[in-house]
């Protein structure tokens, strides 16, 4: 996956901001991503015929979610990115507040789908090694994604039970830098023992702009 800001970009809702591109790299396939929206929206809402349905598994997206492209913005109060609908972020990497074991929350779709939260922790500081070099007072930050209580309906459209899902993982960031390492868990059942998930992603750095020159 690769993370290029390609100019500015206004947002349906007026926000203007950097023009964050993601691009997801398989092989010799790149594309671009879906926005995030959709993917939490998708997984927030399964399709009539349940979960782990044949024809659609709504809580496996295309690509990592941690690390997504956007309008990008930094302010004094945190680094968002920002959607079509509101003003609002629809996500939040960071807040000003990076001492070890700060934490913030942000409702990530409040008008689709309420119970859809992101929960975010400066976990520690650590020193990380990189195909570009070694970074030291590097921040390690844990995030959840929690969908809450998702009904789940037969194709009559009757409730035959609920589920509840989470998305998990890490980002750490390195000074000047940005993101260096990330890892990621998705669709995991929580409870006394965590699913093995649908899906994990894994991205090191394998080469930047930021230190040329």
């Amino acid at each position: 996956m690769t993370l290029t800001f390609d100019g500015m970009t206004t947002t349906g809702s007026g926000v203007t901001g950097q023009n964050l591109v993601q691009e997801i790299i398989i092989g010799s396939l790149a594309g671009r991503a879906a926005t995030p929206r959709d993917w939490f929206l998708d997984r927030a809402r399964p399709s009539s015929a349940g979960v782990g349905s044949p024809d659609r598994s709504p809580m496996v997206n295309e690509g990592p979610i941690l690390l997504h492209g956007g309008a990008w913005k930094k302010s004094s109060f945190d680094i968002a990115t920002y959607g079509d609908i509101d003003q609002n972020p629809t996500w939040r990497y960071l807040t000003s507040n990076l001492f070890v074991g700060s934490t913030f929350s942000l409702q990530l779709l409040p008008d689709l789908a309420p119970n859809l939260y992101l929960r975010a922790t400066v976990y520690r500081q650590v020193t990380v090694e990189t195909a570009v070099g070694t970074f030291q007072k590097a921040l390690d930050c844990l995030y959840l994604v929690d969908y809450g209580v998702i009904a789940v309906r037969n194709l009559q459209g009757e409730i035959v039970g609920y589920v509840r899902f989470i998305d998990m993982g890490r980002v750490v960031y390195a000074p000047t830098v940005g993101p260096v390492y990330s890892y990621e868990r998705l669709g995991v059942e929580p409870g006394e023992t965590l699913s093995a998930g649908l899906a994990d992603f894994t991205e090191k750095l394998v080469e930047t702009n930021v230190l040329d020159g």
